[in-house]
C-alpha cells in the first residue's frame, strides 16, 4: 500500500498539550512532531500518559490546553470520526475489532466512505499486506487469534488511507514471531509515506524501527532524540522506568 499516504509531505504536531482525567493531570505541556514516512516511538512506563496522549490526538479526550495540528490546522474539538476523515487513523490498545463482523466486513465497514470500485481496491490491498487473513475473510473477527485480530485492527486503520497512524501497544500479548511480522508491516507502511506514532512495551524493538524517539514519564516529555542517542544514554529509559 505504498500509495496509501498522501504524495506530499505532511506534519502532525502536538503543542503544549495538557489533559486531566478524573480531576488529575495525566499530560503536562506535551509537545511532539511526526513526519510523513517516519516512525516515531513513544516510550515510557505504565501510567506515563501514553494512551491518554493517543486518545487526545484521536479526539476521544479533550485537552485542557494545547493544540493538535495537522498541516497547521488545529484538530482539537473535532469528533474522532472527523479526525479520522482528516487523515489520522488510530489503532487503540487491545486488538480492537468489530467482533461480530467477518474480517472482510471489518474492512468494508472501515472503508464505507469510498466509492465501490475504490473500496474493492483498498480491501484487496489490505489483504495483500495481510495475506494470512485472506483465507479467513469470512470468519468472524472475534474468533481470530490475538495476532490476527491485531492485523485486522491495522487493516481497519489502513482502509481510511491515513496520512498518520497512531498505534498503541502493538505487541501487547502477542507471540514474538507475530510481533516481528507486525513490525515489518509497520516499516512497510512508513516506507509508503505514512507517518507513524508507535507505542511499544518492548523498547528494543521500537528502537530498531524508529527514526525518532520521545520518552514520556509522569505525563511529561523527558527526552527527545534519535534511537542512537537513547542507546548511547541508557539512563534516559532507566530513570524513567525506575521512577515509578
Amino acid at each position: 500500500m505504498a500509495e496509501a499516504a498522501a504524495v506530499t509531505s505532511k506534519t502532525l504536531m502536538v503543542e503544549g498539550l495538557t489533559v486531566r482525567r478524573g480531576g488529575r493531570p495525566v499530560l503536562r505541556d506535551v509537545s511532539l512532531a511526526l513526519r510523513s514516512g517516519s516512525i516515531t516511538a513513544l516510550l515510557g512506563p505504565n501510567g506515563a500518559g501514553k494512551s491518554s496522549l493517543v486518545q487526545t490526538m484521536a479526539g476521544v479526550l479533550q485537552p485542557e490546553a494545547g493544540r493538535v495540528l495537522l498541516n497547521g490546522a488545529n484538530l482539537v474539538g473535532r469528533r474522532p470520526e472527523a479526525i479520522r476523515a482528516a487523515g489520522i487513523a488510530t489503532v487503540l490498545e487491545g486488538h480492537q475489532v468489530l467482533s461480530d463482523l467477518s474480517v472482510e466486513e471489518n474492512f468494508r465497514a472501515a472503508g464505507s466512505q469510498w466509492p465501490v470500485a475504490v473500496l474493492e481496491q483498498h480491501v484487496a490491498e489490505v489483504f495483500t499486506i495481510f495475506h494470512e487473513l485472506k483465507p479467513k475473510a469470512r470468519q468472524k473477527a472475534g474468533t481470530l487469534s490475538g495476532g490476527q485480530q491485531q492485523m485486522v485492527a491495522l487493516g481497519h486503520a489502513l482502509m481510511c488511507r491515513p496520512a498518520f497512524m497512531l498505534v498503541d501497544e502493538l505487541s501487547l500479548g502477542l507471540a514474538p514471531l507475530v510481533v516481528q511480522r507486525l513490525m515489518g508491516v509497520i516499516q512497510e507502511i512508513a516506507r509508503g509515506g505514512v507517518g507513524i506514532l508507535l507505542i511499544e512495551q518492548f523498547t528494543h524493538l521500537a528502537l530498531k524501527v524508529a527514526d525518532a524517539v520521545y520518552v514520556l514519564d509522569r505525563g511529561a516529555i523527558r527526552f527527545q532524540g534519535t534511537p542512537a542517542e537513547v542507546q548511547a544514554n541508557p539512563q534516559v529509559l532507566h530513570e524513567a522506568y525506575l521512577a515509578q
